[in-house]
């Protein structure tokens, strides 16, 4: 019953979202608007599922309960980056022995900063969609359920990313989200690349190269595990899995995750040559999601590298919705356009978690 009850907001909500924007009727050249007020209201629903998903549900949820009680007590052994430790401190001296206060407020940074960047880059007649096709896609869930750390730490970088100020406050918010996960230096060499190398083409020629590296098993994810970036204990999950007779995760090339992975490529090639998209927002995005994906290419193998990809994943929503609706008078039928991309991205979400179930 309790598993029914997350699987429904986790999985099946987005999708009702999705159906009732289909049934809105829309001018040409315009998207119908959607409700803030609905959209507030899905958000909270997430943060309160994501707060309080079940133990037995996550794979890493236990460690996290373990580690803020050996922080409050002066531990450290449970997590090594400091800023984890010292934010479970922190919520230690203002919520005691209540662990639910903890998860509360890092679901909340985690889910509402994605209304930040909606709200600092779309009209708020048209965040919905981005929202919704945000919490619909692969990633999303994972991130605030399971691998949190990480999550608390992508967070400060899209507040990093969107914040209007000087790059000194950009900067303090990256080493914040740096010293939670060291795994986040490469989102942040990726965003500082993207700022000085300007050709799409030369990103999408070094994404080439690192798939033709993993095609022929050239893999560096040893190199990855010895600085930390991915734990070995994945290793351990994808064993534990197979002893149970689990199919839910496989390890190797990940031809899915690949063709996932290009969707967003594609969509982009085609606002850039048929849209004659040339948004310097839009090019800095996907620069950035290039290099990221490359990145995640090099470690494909290893277990549990959905971890990795999920730092240029995190950017498809933007990618695939951003043109469409900043842009729609670029377009004849944007409604249709914005509404056949989020269905893609988030049916095959839908058919990934039903795979790993059944």
């Amino acid at each position: 019953m309790k598993s029914g009850i997350f699987t429904i907001v986790f999985l099946l909500l987005p999708l009702l979202y999705l159906t009732v924007y289909s049934l809105k009727q829309a001018r040409s050249r315009q998207l119908a608007t959607t409700g803030n007020g609905w959209i507030i209201l899905l958000l909270l629903a997430f943060t309160v599922c994501t707060a309080y998903y079940p133990e037995e549900l996550s794979s890493d949820k236990f460690r996290y309960v373990r580690g803020y009680f050996s922080a409050i007590n002066g531990g450290w052994e449970e997590f090594r980056d400091y800023g984890w430790v010292v934010y479970n401190r922190v919520c230690g001296k203002l919520f005691g022995l209540n662990i639910d206060f903890f998860f509360l407020l890092t679901a909340s940074a985690y889910v509402f900063s994605y209304y930040y960047w909606a709200r600092k880059t779309f009209d708020k007649r048209y965040i919905g969609y981005f929202i919704v096709m945000a919490v619909g896609c692969l990633g999303f869930t994972n991130y605030g359920t399971n691998v949190i750390r990480a999550g608390l730490a992508i967070s400060l970088l899209i507040f990093a990313a969107n914040i209007k100020g000087k790059w000194v406050y950009k900067a303090i918010l990256a080493l914040l989200a740096l010293s939670l996960h060291k795994s986040m230096i490469i989102p942040i060499a990726a965003y500082i690349a993207a700022k000085y190398v300007k050709s799409v083409k030369v990103m999408a020629a070094f994404w080439l190269l690192c798939l033709l590296l993993s095609a022929i098993n050239f893999d560096l994810g040893p190199f990855f595990e010895a600085v930390g970036f991915i734990d070995e204990r994945v290793d351990s999950y994808a064993s534990s899995m197979e002893e149970m007779g689990s199919g839910a995760y496989e390890q190797g090339f990940r031809v899915d995750f690949l063709i996932y992975s290009l969707f967003p490529v594609a969509i982009a090639a085609y606002y850039i040559l048929y849209g004659k998209m040339a948004d310097a927002k839009y090019g800095f995005a996907l620069r950035m999601y290039l290099l990221c994906n490359a990145i995640w290419l090099l470690v494909i193998r290893m277990a549990y590298t959905d971890r990795i990809a999920y730092f240029s994943w995190f950017l498809i929503p933007f990618l695939c919705l951003y043109p469409a609706i900043v842009y729609q008078k670029s377009f004849k039928h944007p409604q249709r356009l914005v509404l056949m991309f989020m269905s893609i991205f988030m049916f095959v979400r839908l058919l990934l978690s039903l795979r790993s179930v059944i």
